[in-house]
């Protein structure tokens, strides 16, 4: 199942997924971050972005109450993203997939065709590189708020190396 306004109607010149374990928490708001940052920096049209879970037991779910009240309160929106499960098919769509923890970052490489594309998000955070997205789901609201800042800093850091390599209006 695929989000019902999925982002290849356009004929985009980059895409990348955003992966974590459910795709309720962590993975949605990196998707909502990095459309965010794409709006801001005017690469919305070149540049698609989507999310998925490595295990999404409720397909179709939306994003974790909290995870969508952080949101909201700082002017991304979440809401209509739907939870679903990674398939082999992703790793054809899109350019870049991005693992929230190493254990779906290694999860990713095993299961796909082309591993290489596979990355931890935290790549693209210099203070948190190479460490793992902790994930928020059984914590309070506080644990959302971290993880959004975080994300923010990872999605705008990886939205403007993007823009200095493909470009944009």
């Amino acid at each position: 199942m695929s989000h019902s306004w999925f982002p290849f109607r356009r004929n985009y010149q980059y895409s990348v997924l955003m992966v974590c374990r459910a795709n309720i928490c962590r993975s949605p708001m990196a998707e909502g971050l990095f459309r965010h940052h794409l709006q801001r920096f005017g690469m919305d049209r070149e540049i698609a972005a989507d999310s998925a879970g490595t295990h999404a037991s409720q397909p179709g779910k939306r994003p974790d109450t909290r995870a969508q009240e952080v949101c909201t309160e700082n002017g991304v929106s979440i809401g209509k993203i739907k939870a679903r499960q990674v398939v082999d098919a992703d790793f054809d769509k899109y350019d870049l997939i991005l693992a929230a923890d190493a254990a779906t970052q290694q999860w990713l490489s095993s299961f796909g065709s082309q591993p290489e594309k596979v990355e931890l998000i935290t790549k693209w955070h210099a203070q948190k590189s190479g460490r793992d997205i902790p994930d928020p789901y059984f914590g309070n609201v506080e644990g959302f708020v971290e993880i959004f800042r975080q994300l923010s800093v990872c999605t705008e850091n990886l939205a403007g190396e993007l823009k200095s390599k493909i470009g944009g209006p």
